[in-house]
């Protein structure tokens, strides 16, 4: 069993045990409406929300720890774990608190300000573990660096670049460190430049030392790995009993929100509580909650199989046709596809080029990437056709060459 698993697991249980909370399934009138005007008054987009919910509430949406999680917000993260195949699944109002928020448990978990204090006092008293972040520098969404730094100054965090500077850490920690929760932080897929980590050495570094893998998979959801459930997902199956997937719902979903997968049950209530960003966010509005559900369910049909397949193509396609009209893509090898521009007024001027031609890119510059590394950020999706790729390139080739 992996050690740090076993901990949180562990802390999971004395966490119920102290606190014997037990929310009822009860009755509410429609006194918490979200849209406080008539802005939500559209009988079309709610009607599926208030039928599913008919039984149970008239109301919208509350925090989770208040009253019971409403039967469209448990529809929404039953269908994801249907889709992960894992037991569990905790939500957030977006990518980015399901990043710092769960971070930011794992780091907190016997101090979190959420957690009732004397069920803190009680973990204390239990388990005095403490967790060590290992962080894949310059290859992590802010929001993850966001979710680490938040954590408790107590911690320790080692930065890598790659297996063998992990390798190096993970023996260093177990030398100084000694018993700890310890996770390793890592994206599936760079969200500039497009490329994939190596996944495998790290989950196999995780196994070894008993770490934590926790792998921002928002870029790949919905299009990479096994059924579109992200890169990690292909990882044999004694790696993904420690590893734990965030996700956005706004990307390849197309929905509203962010979650986290959890690999083994009981983890959820326990990490709802040490998690503020979960804690004091409302359940999704119904409409969205609906959305994301029908979107999911959608991501596992063949149909999607077959749309991620063509996207797969017509992105291999546009890398191969960039590189041939001697641009730098900047290593992509996935849906994301950078073309490096250099000057930031370039990549500009180059943008506005192209959209007064009828294509829409996005451009990075400073601060978001470094001074003079400024690109265009193009994203394949299932519409995309070779002919698009053909004439985006010819229209690029004339913008580049007039700006």
């Amino acid at each position: 069993m992996n050690f740090s698993l076993e901990v949180i697991e562990c802390e999971a249980r004395v966490f119920e045990e102290s606190s014997g909370i037990q929310v009822p399934q009860i009755r509410i009138k429609h006194v918490s409406e979200k849209g406080r005007l008539s802005v939500n008054d559209l009988e079309c987009i709610d009607l599926v929300g208030y039928n599913s919910m008919a039984p149970f509430v008239d109301g919208m949406s509350l925090s989770s720890p208040v009253v019971t999680e409403l039967p469209t917000t448990a529809r929404m993260t039953e269908t994801l774990a249907t889709y992960h195949d894992v037991p569990e699944v905790i939500w957030y109002s977006s990518g980015y608190a399901a990043n710092t928020g769960f971070l930011g448990a794992l780091g907190n978990r016997l101090k979190s300000v959420s957690i009732l204090p004397f069920v803190r006092s009680r973990l204390r008293e239990t388990i005095k573990v403490p967790s060590v972040f290992f962080v894949h520098k310059k290859a992590v969404h802010f929001s993850l660096s966001e979710g680490v730094s938040k954590s408790d100054s107590g911690n320790t965090i080692y930065f890598f670049q790659g297996g063998d500077q992990l390798q190096d850490a993970l023996r260093k920690s177990q030398d100084q460190d000694g018993d700890a929760v310890r996770i390793i932080v890592t994206d599936s897929v760079c969200s500039v430049t497009g490329r994939l980590y190596a996944l495998n050495n790290f989950a196999g570094l995780a196994e070894e030392y008993g770490a934590l893998l926790v792998v921002d998979e928002s870029h790949a959801v919905g299009l990479l790995g096994p059924g579109g459930r992200g890169i990690s997902a292909g990882l044999a199956d004694n790696y993904r009993r420690f590893l734990f997937q965030t996700a956005s719902l706004s990307k390849g979903v197309g929905a509203v929100g962010g979650y986290v997968t959890l690999p083994v049950p009981g983890l959820r209530t326990f990490l709802a509580f040490a998690s503020p960003e979960h804690v004091f966010s409302s359940q999704p509005l119904m409409r969205h909650a609906e959305e994301a559900t029908n979107n999911i369910k959608r991501l596992m049909s063949n149909e999607a199989d077959q749309e991620r397949r063509r996207v797969a193509e017509v992105a291999s396609f546009l890398r191969r046709t960039l590189k041939e009209r001697g641009y730098d893509i900047l290593g992509s090898e996935s849906h994301i596809v950078p073309i490096f521009i250099g000057e930031k007024q370039k990549a500009k001027s180059i943008q506005k080029a192209l959209l007064e031609n009828g294509w829409a890119t996005g451009v990075f510059h400073f601060p978001a990437v470094p001074v003079g590394r400024a690109m265009l950020r193009l994203s394949v999706g299932a519409r995309h056709t070779k002919r698009h790729v053909q004439d985006f390139v010819e229209a690029l080739y004339q913008a580049h060459r007039i700006c």
